[in-house]
Parts: structure tokens; C-alpha cells; sequence
């Protein structure tokens, strides 16, 4: 990988009117090589399309970073649960930023050092690399589990067999063998604090089990 991997960033820079020395070339290939390389060829595509005047090596970090599946800092407060009676899939970011408010009273002061945490642990996790990671946490209500889980499964974001232990009734659609792909395991926390079901139903489009989808 690590030749061809030179070779797209080369180009990537010298279309984009920069010129890198061979140690300048090997610092950016040690950089970019620990992410998925699927990923990072997006982003060189884009950088070649979007990036005006020379190209830094901060332009490729952004675009990566805008890939990895996280959501924003206002989309992951906006899916933070009001209530231990909730179910929620979330990142690893979005279960620690909220241990830091699950406990006040006040929803602005809450927000504000929500969001604040979440940028910090997020900007950290992407600066060392570190993948996303999905997890599903049931809530106390059995009516609100079936539609969290669902979701969270129609998305990707957790494996058919994670789902099908959470709730026996939720299963994925068969495959074609040649599409079949291994997913990496999910943690799963039960009982716990979840999403509240009217963001979901904002967001994300969906009713508690017994509704229809939208």
C-alpha cells in the first residue's frame, strides 16, 4: 500500500501546486498511512477538487476527519437522553461527553459543557486516529428499545448479531454471500441512558416499537 499510497499523495500535491522534498513526502506518508485507505483516497479526491491555491497537509487531516462517522457537537447533544427510561446508540465520544452532565439541572449550562467535552475528546480521538466505535445502551422503557435498535441496525451502525441480542424480534436482511461483510464487534450496555425518542424521530426518522416508520 505504502507505494501507492506516495504515489496519490504526490500527485494530490503537485496538482494542487505543492511541491514536497522526499523527506517532506515520507513525514506525510507515515501521517496518512494509519488511516483506512479507502478513506483517505476520498480525500485526496476532494482535496484535488476543492482546495483552492496550494495544498497543506491540514487540508487532507480535515476531510479525513469529516468521514470517520462521528457526528457533530450539536447533532450528538441533540440525541442525548432526557431520561434512564430512553434507548440510545451513541459513539464512545457522546457516552463520556454526557457522564459529564447526565447529573445537571440546567440544559444551557448542560449544552455548553457537553459540546465543550465532546470537541476535545473527539479532535483527540481523531488526532491519534483512533476509529469510531457504536454502542447501544437500553433503556429502562421495553416500548422504546425495538425502534433505537432498529435504527441503529438500517444504519450500520451496529452488527445484525448485536441486534438480534438486544432484541430478539429485530433482525437483518439476508445478504448475498459476496456482499456479506464482518462487522466489528459492538459493546452493549443494558440498562443505561438513551436517545430521546422524539429527537430520533426528528432526526433520524423513526417511531418506538408498535409505530410505523416514517
Amino acid at each position: 500500500m505504502r507505494e501507492e499510497l506516495i504515489r496519490k499523495i504526490a500527485v494530490t500535491f503537485e496538482l494542487c501546486g505543492t511541491t514536497l522534498s522526499a523527506p517532506a513526502k515520507a513525514q506525510v506518508v507515515d501521517d496518512l498511512e494509519k488511516y483506512p485507505e479507502e478513506i483517505l483516497s476520498v480525500a485526496l479526491d476532494r482535496c484535488r477538487n476543492e482546495v483552492k491555491g496550494r495544498l497543506a497537509p491540514k487540508d487532507i487531516h480535515d476531510r479525513i476527519q469529516s468521514m470517520d462517522g462521528r457526528p457533530g457537537a450539536d447533532e450528538a447533544w441533540a440525541l442525548m437522553p432526557r431520561s434512564e427510561d430512553d434507548s440510545v446508540c451513541w459513539t464512545e465520544e457522546m457516552s463520556a461527553a454526557f457522564d459529564e452532565v447526565r447529573t445537571m439541572t440546567d440544559m444551557v449550562a448542560a449544552r455548553r459543557s457537553f459540546i465543550d467535552k465532546y470537541t476535545r475528546i473527539v479532535e483527540e480521538a481523531r488526532r491519534t486516529g483512533r476509529p469510531v466505535k457504536w454502542s447501544v445502551s437500553l433503556g429502562h422503557d421495553p416500548s422504546g428499545r425495538e425502534g433505537c435498535v432498529r435504527v441503529a441496525l438500517e444504519r450500520g451502525l451496529i452488527a445484525g448479531q448485536t441486534a438480534e441480542n438486544l432484541c430478539p424480534g429485530v433482525t437483518a436482511p439476508a445478504l448475498p454471500a459476496h456482499k456479506t461483510r464482518e462487522l466489528p464487534p459492538m459493546e452493549i450496555n443494558t440498562p443505561g441512558p438513551t436517545e430521546v425518542r422524539e429527537h430520533l424521530e426528528r432526526l433520524v426518522g423513526y417511531r418506538p416499537a408498535g409505530g410505523e416508520e416514517k
